[in-house]
């Protein structure tokens, strides 16, 4: 499993999203140049995955305003860990969407 030493958001074309990265320097020169703004990357306390890393951000204060896209992602990368790679390829696109659908449901409840 893939995991990640910096993590945070930035804004692309109006929208937040949210980044991942081993490299911050890097990163921050990366989305500059695709022309990202209010960039707003942070050191994890240890490598985590994209999941563990949602989970910290939602925990700091300053990322309370980007809840909502943090939350977003961490419901659609939480779904992905839990149904083995091999079955996410075999099921139909509309079968996936579905689920994150009522994932979405149940967290904004």
């Amino acid at each position: 499993m893939t995991t990640f030493t910096v993590a945070g958001v930035s804004n692309n074309g109006g929208d937040y999203k949210v980044r991942f990265c081993s490299d911050f320097v890097l990163r921050v020169k990366n989305l500059q140049k695709q022309g990202d703004t209010n960039i707003n990357l942070v050191e994890l306390p240890s490598p985590m995955t994209k999941v563990a890393a949602c989970e910290y951000l939602l925990t700091l204060g300053e990322f309370q305003a980007y809840a909502p896209e943090i939350s977003e992602i961490l419901g659609k990368k939480q779904l992905k860990e839990t149904v083995k790679a091999p079955i996410i390829k075999a099921a139909k696109k509309e079968a996936v969407d579905q689920e994150i659908e009522e994932l979405k449901e149940l967290m904004a409840a």
